[in-house]
């Protein structure tokens, strides 16, 4: 019980930050519509008898209730619904807004990497609108209820037995509670199916990766993937909407038959002059209202209980937010005096039971360059996200200069991070703000994006653009540029923070041609000879580049089985002089040990 109350607090909570005037105004106007309809039943009724018994006045003064009762309820309804599509707008943004910050307020990646959690955000952000019509839902079925009461009210006046109808609107209300069940379930069921439908669907309009689809005449693979994957979902959606129908016919059948019965003995009370021919138009009228009554009060209860659905993962989105484990206060040091310890790390992934890395005993020196090696899946980025912070180890340590990694505010450490992955985004706004993207903080300082530019070496990438810096990068109506050149963009981004305390190049200059890649390894590493305790760490496949290191690591199967310096592989004759003799034939360099 107390859940369900915290939920609806929350939801209630919703729709007063998103627009709390709009809130008291709906709130004071729908009670009003069940008086509204009360009132047209009655001067339909008295106006039937005036008629009838031929007084004038009482045939006017019945027109002015009905007609009264009218205007109000049609008013109420028109600024009602315009007050609430507004409203609902508002709380789609507040619900989205929600949603992102509880995902990015996770200080790591991990919980982006599991289906469950990215099942509920899914779920959530299809279903946001239904936040705010469910407060008005819970309002709509409150004033459906009063209306019921005046419309039993008044059929007991007609006779004591008629109110008996409203046992007849038990089982659509029973029924509308149960037959939303299924429909959650296969909402929930569809999640996952619904995300890869979203990506087979990107991945044929994306240019990036239509061209290559369309070469190899898997466009009309991809695409049947995905209307397959959306035929599943239907018909998933089908079946459990036809259940639900089912439910909802049962118990409107029942209700079906309690107003017949309602109707046929009124009918015989006419017919024996118990009741008056104004009683049957009121009956007509209330029971038609009181059936739409309970519709709207079945439709409300849907509503309502989706709309708890919902509610429900955004409740589990803050609590998983609040339950991580709080980030350090310990501010980073501006410069290592010793380096980055790792020991006995270990890293497995959320809810799977293979170890990702493990036995991890490693020291990033400052002032050093490192590069790591390894086959593909060796752990490599895996480990590169751990010393940014981006993951946290699930067993032994990381020590920054002998402090716990932990201990220290993770944004404050990543903000002396610096890092560019292969995988690097494309941003489509001008080259400026490509660049600058990579320190907020600076973004606005044409000279420090300037010379990042200049240190990634992509100066030659913006003085071919046609406004330069000022240039809108991307389609459809900006520049658009190789996949080496949105590369030397996202290095320059990297750039922006020289003094980096740990600089981070995770294969990011693999469609740069090797000697392209070798001079930006270069031009970082020559940065750490300057010897203000910086640590630059290289991913790369190329050994020329490698070569450069400091101290190269090499990765198997999540753990370090070589380290040293080149030579000192190379004299090792293991995994690593394995690998560099391969790729030394293939480019048939000469005067190297063999």
């Amino acid at each position: 019980m107390k859940e369900r109350f915290d939920l609806w607090r929350l939801l209630i909570a919703l729709n007063w930050r998103a627009d709390r005037n709009s809130v008291l105004i709906i709130a004071a106007l729908v009670p009003l519509d069940a008086v509204g309809i009360a009132l047209t039943a009655l001067g339909q009724r008295h106006l039937i008898d005036a008629a009838g018994l031929g007084v004038v006045t009482g045939v006017i003064a019945a027109a002015a209730l009905g007609a009264g009762g009218y205007l109000i309820t049609n008013g109420i309804n028109r600024s009602t619904a315009n007050l609430q599509n507004s409203l609902v707008e508002r709380v789609d943004v507040l619900v989205n807004d929600e949603v992102s910050r509880a995902v990015n307020g996770v200080p790591t990646l991990a919980h982006l990497e599991h289906p469950d959690y990215l099942d509920r955000v899914s779920t959530l952000s299809r279903g946001a609108r239904s936040l705010a019509f469910a407060c008005w839902s819970l309002v709509g079925t409150a004033t459906a209820l009063v209306q019921v009461v005046l419309s039993l009210w008044l059929l007991f006046d007609v006779h004591p037995a008629l109110p008996a109808l409203a046992l007849f609107a038990l089982p659509p209300l029973w029924t509308a509670t149960w037959s939303g069940t299924p429909i959650r379930r296969a909402r929930a069921a569809n999640a996952e199916g619904l995300r890869l439908e979203a990506r087979l669907h990107g991945l044929v309009v994306d240019p990036r990766t239509a061209g290559e689809l369309r070469i190899s005449e898997s466009l009309p693979h991809v695409d049947a993937l995905a209307a397959q994957t959306w035929d599943r979902a239907r018909r998933t959606m089908f079946r459990a909407r036809l259940a639900a129908a089912g439910w909802q016919f049962g118990g409107w059948a029942v209700y079906a038959v309690g107003y017949l019965g309602a109707l046929l003995l009124c009918m015989h009370f006419v017919a024996t002059g118990r009741a008056t021919l104004g009683d049957l138009v009121l009956l007509l009228t209330l029971t038609g209202q009181l059936r739409g009554q309970v519709g709207a009060v079945v439709a409300e209860v849907s509503s309502i209980h989706d709309a708890r659905q919902n509610i429900s993962h955004l409740a589990w989105l803050r609590r998983h937010g609040a339950a991580q484990e709080q980030p350090g206060t310990r501010p980073a040091l501006d410069r290592l005096a010793h380096g980055i310890d790792l020991t006995d790390v270990e890293f497995r992934y959320e809810g799977s039971g293979q170890t990702v890395l493990s036995g991890m005993n490693l020291t990033l020196a400052a002032g050093t360059t490192v590069a790591l090696v390894g086959a593909n899946g060796a752990g490599k980025t895996t480990l590169v996200k751990l010393l940014t912070g981006l993951y946290r180890p699930t067993g032994g340590t990381i020590a920054v200069d002998g402090h716990d990694l932990t201990e220290i505010d993770g944004e404050h450490w990543r903000g002396r991070c610096t890092a560019v992955f292969q995988d690097f985004a494309e941003f489509h706004v001008r080259a400026h703000d490509a660049v600058g993207i990579g320190d907020l903080d600076r973004i606005n300082d044409t000279d420090v994006v300037q010379a990042a530019i200049i240190r990634a070496g992509a100066l030659p990438v913006v003085e071919a653009l046609p406004d330069g810096l000022e240039t809108k990068l991307g389609p459809p109506n900006g520049s658009g540029l190789s996949r080496g050149q949105w590369q030397k963009i996202a290095l320059a981004r990297g750039a922006m923070r020289p003094h980096a305390v740990l600089t981070v190049l995770d294969e990011p200059t693999a469609a740069l041609d090797p000697q392209a890649e070798h001079e930006v390894h270069q031009r970082f590493s020559e940065e750490v000879a300057v010897g203000d305790g910086r640590i630059v760490l290289l991913v790369s496949h190329r050994f020329s580049t490698v070569r450069m290191a400091d101290r190269i690591v090499v990765l198997d199967g999540g753990r370090i089985t070589e380290q040293g310096t080149h030579q000192e592989l190379i004299d090792l004759q293991g995994t690593y002089a394995r690998l560099y003799r391969m790729q030394a034939d293939g480019y048939q360099l000469s005067g190297e040990p063999r």
